[in-house]
């Protein structure tokens, strides 16, 4: 029997990721290894690796002129994260527009980045850089894809800021 091997992206299909807003999201290490780091008693103790990702998180606004960085940790084998995607630097909100592909409130003339486009270059980035530094690793130190939340409200950035920061502690009690 054969199955399909097509992919069904995690993404919303009917929602452009480039509208202006905040957006959390999860990447996970390739096979949910523990690759950068341990959680002990005093916190989380970055490796080599995990000094690069957070580097490489801080080093990001500096490729996406029109982003915003939020809170963000760095577990053993998984990260989490909160951009602001902006328009010309007018992002006074937190939710998201519509992100209908066809709202009118968004200019053309701007190119603005979509989320997955910033993910994929900061997991180029960082693998890039461990690679040069490791030539003994093979392949990405990455899941090949993340997860996502479009971030509704104020009450929602909320919860998903706290969820990151309490993150290490939930870790550590499991």
């Amino acid at each position: 029997m054969r199955h399909d091997l097509t992919r069904k992206s995690p993404r919303l299909s009917y929602f452009d990721y480039s509208t202006p807003g905040a957006y959390f999201f999860t990447i996970n290490a390739r096979n949910k290894a523990n690759l950068f780091g341990q959680v002990t008693k005093s916190g989380i103790q970055h490796n080599e690796l995990g000094k690069m990702i957070h580097d490489h998180w801080f080093r990001l606004q500096d490729h996406y002129t029109l982003i915003e960085l939020d809170e963000f940790t760095v577990m053993p084998n998984h990260i989490h994260g909160i951009i602001l995607i902006k328009w010309q630097s007018c992002l006074d909100k937190v939710g998201a527009a519509s992100g209908s592909r066809t709202d009118t409130s968004v200019s053309d003339t701007v190119s603005t980045p979509t989320l997955a486009v910033i993910i994929n270059g900061f997991k180029s980035g960082v693998t890039r850089e461990f690679r040069k530094l490791n030539p003994q690793w093979q392949g990405s130190v990455w899941h090949r894809s993340f997860y996502d939340h479009i971030i509704r409200n104020e009450d929602d950035l909320y919860e998903c800021r706290k969820y990151i920061r309490d993150n290490p502690l939930r870790w550590f009690l499991s």
